[in-house]
Order: structure tokens, then C-alpha cells, then sequence
């Protein structure tokens, strides 16, 4: 690959490819799309990919890789589409340079991620200095007296607690709610529940579909993604999107 020296689109996605992204990639100055997702890819993100100065589309979603993003990631002027979700990335996510601009599905399904709450990651936690053995023993002996009051205060209360539901009649069968029943959308009440796919509510795209937000007739707010099926790859990505989808609890 270090030889394709005037190479500008790399697409390997949907494959069987495994081992690490090799370092030599960051010598390809002409790239400007590189798409290996859905491969068997593991290992860390190499800090050349920050050297791809064309660099303007990054998939790397659906593989194993691990460690942190690269920081060198934020120096990329022309970066506008990048997809990294359903991998083992953990570490804080970056929030400079591009990456302002990219949304929570560019990172979703990588439990290990920290950062702004606006990417639906947990924040990251700060290490505080190391108490000193006066104050740990301070904290120590109010921990044990809330710990005491909170042990009377449980005793007192679970008893009565225990008695009345002792006493209490279970539910009947017509008490509990009805289980929900699964719904079949048809495409003309998307397309109408999305104002026809237009600009103004699409929420993001990627190598062959898009993402329309919607309001179904009953108020009911939904994702809507639409393949364009006429793309080479189109096919693989819906059925690895399907197989992702199958795999995960809602």
C-alpha cells in the first residue's frame, strides 16, 4: 500500500481482512476516502492516519480494533465523515478540529468511549490527588456513623414493609397492561412520516445510505435509514448493518 503513492479512494470494506492497519498508510498524501469497514481488522489506530492531509472520509466501523483515537485525527482540514462505531475503542473521545462536527453515531457501540455527554458517552472521570491519611480516616469515621443511621433507618421501615406486603392480594390477570405488539410501517407512511427524505431532515449519511429523522401519524418520532441500493457494496452493507441490529438489545 506504501507504494500507491496518487491513490485516492481505498474501499476493502466487507471482507475477511484481519491483522493491524498497517503504518505505511499515512504515506498516501493523495487519499481522501478509506473505507475497511466491516473486516476482522483488530489493534490500534495508527497515529499516521493523521498524516493523510487530503483526508476527507475514514470507515473503520464493524472490526475489533482497540486503544484510543488518535489525536492526531483533530489536524485533518478536509476531514467531514468519520465512522468508527462497533468496534473495542476506549479512552476519551476527541472533540477538536472536525470532530465538533460529527454526531454520536460516528462512536456508538464502542462501550469503553468517555467525553461530552452530546455523544451519548459517559464522561470521563478525573484523578483527584491522593487524601492524606488524616482526612481519609475523617471520611472514614462519617462513612461508618451514615452507614450505622442507615441500618436503624432500613430496620424500622422494611418491617412494616414485610407486613403489608404480606397482606397485600396479588394483581389479577386484568390488572396488568397489555404486552405491546409489534407494528409493520409501510415504505409510503416513512417517506410521508419523513416529508418525502428531504434535506431538511436528514440527519447524516454514509458510504451508501442516509438517515431521515420522522413523526409517524400516531406522533411516535423515528430514524429512518434509506439504502441507495444502485451503489457497488450497498447489498453487504445492509445485510451487516441487519446482522449488527440482530445482535443487539434494545
Amino acid at each position: 500500500m506504501a507504494n500507491l503513492k496518487v491513490v485516492e479512494v481505498i474501499d476493502l470494506s466487507s471482507n475477511q481482512l484481519s491483522s493491524d492497519i498497517p503504518t505505511s498508510i499515512g504515506g498516501l498524501q493523495h487519499l481522501s476516502t478509506l473505507s475497511i469497514s466491516s473486516n476482522r481488522l483488530q489493534g490500534h489506530i495508527p497515529q499516521s492516519v493523521g498524516d493523510l492531509v487530503s483526508l476527507e472520509r475514514l470507515d473503520l466501523s464493524s472490526n475489533n480494533l482497540t486503544g484510543m483515537i488518535p489525536k492526531s485525527l483533530e489536524k485533518l482540514l478536509l476531514f467531514k465523515n468519520f465512522n468508527v462505531s462497533f468496534n473495542r475503542l476506549q479512552g476519551e473521545n476527541l472533540n477538536g478540529g472536525p470532530f465538533v462536527n460529527f454526531s454520536a453515531r460516528s462512536f456508538m457501540g464502542n462501550e469503553a468511549l468517555c467525553g461530552s455527554t452530546r455523544m451519548l458517552v459517559p464522561q470521563c472521570q478525573r484523578s483527584n490527588p491522593q487524601p492524606s491519611k488524616k482526612s481519609r480516616m475523617i471520611v472514614l469515621r462519617y462513612i461508618l456513623a451514615t452507614t450505622a443511621s442507615i441500618i436503624l433507618i432500613v430496620a424500622f421501615v422494611i418491617i412494616p414493609i414485610r407486613h403489608h406486603k404480606h397482606n397485600a392480594k396479588l394483581p389479577s390477570l386484568g390488572d396488568l397492561q397489555p404486552l405491546a405488539t409489534w407494528r409493520r410501517i409501510s415504505r409510503h407512511e416513512l417517506k410521508v412520516a419523513a416529508y418525502g427524505f428531504q434535506d431538511s431532515n436528514l440527519l447524516g449519511s454514509g458510504s451508501f445510505d442516509s438517515v431521515y429523522k420522522g413523526t409517524l401519524s400516531d406522533g411516535m418520532t423515528v430514524e429512518v435509514k434509506v439504502f441507495n441500493m444502485q451503489l457497488e457494496g450497498a447489498f453487504s452493507s445492509f445485510d451487516v448493518e441487519c446482522e449488527v441490529l440482530r445482535n443487539l438489545r434494545h
